[in-house]
């Protein structure tokens, strides 16, 4: 499972005077363990949870899913996303690593992880730039609404693009990669029960609907 804690001082070799990464000053950071015995690698063994299975091959999957964005994030924005935007982009779901569910209490959390890792890789890549390193941070800990609200602020404008991925996603092969990863049956579950009682893809229809509802009001709220 993703466990959060408190980060530790570490020394880097981008860091200043106070010998830390920026991540380091956030409260908390990844810890992946590696009990378990999904897999087996003699003294090792990994235990694959479902969040760990999304972003390897599942609907979060670390390469196909930023390309999906980033054709939203055009779409929304008229702009191709600059190169710390882009970090966020990729990263912001990392923190899904070692999950056990996707939409219950650590799956929420997973915004956490992902940030502290963009925040680090930007602070480096601008060698030092803390307040660029700071709006990468916060683009990606914002994305998710939910984790806004929780904590009283502004969804960033990674949302909305984010959301829009899946308008950019085709259907057989979205649903093959939450099958391939079990994901997409916690996510039927948790539909409403008239959308839920019919099955994987109405409910991906039902889904992709709603964001481009989304999408419609974004366009009357900006005026395009």
């Amino acid at each position: 499972m993703l466990k959060l804690c408190r980060r530790q001082t570490s020394t880097t070799w981008w860091s200043n005077d106070a010998r830390r990464r920026p991540s380091d000053l956030l409260p908390c950071r990844l810890v992946v363990p590696t009990r378990g015995n999904n897999l087996d690698f003699g003294r090792h063994s990994v235990e694959m949870k479902i969040g760990t299975l999304s972003l390897l091959f599942g609907v979060h999957q670390f390469i196909w899913h930023p390309i999906t964005i980033v054709c939203a994030w055009r779409k929304c924005y008229r702009r191709w996303p600059k190169w710390w935007e882009l970090v966020a982009i990729v990263c912001h779901d990392w923190g899904y690593w070692g999950c056990e569910n996707m939409d219950g209490e650590e799956g929420q959390r997973h915004p956490e992880g992902g940030a502290a890792i963009t925040c680090d890789i930007v602070y480096g890549l601008s060698c030092g730039n803390a307040m660029l390193a700071y709006a990468a941070w916060r683009l990606s800990l914002y994305h998710s609404t939910h984790y806004a609200a929780t904590h009283e602020a502004r969804v960033s404008d990674l949302y909305l693009p984010d959301k829009m991925s899946v308008l950019y996603d085709p259907k057989w092969f979205y649903l093959f990669r939450g099958w391939l990863s079990g994901e997409v049956d916690e996510y039927v579950n948790n539909a409403p029960s008239g959308v839920s009682k019919n099955g994987r893809g109405y409910w991906y229809d039902w889904y992709r609907a709603k964001i481009v509802n989304k999408w419609l009001q974004y366009c009357l709220n900006s005026g395009r």
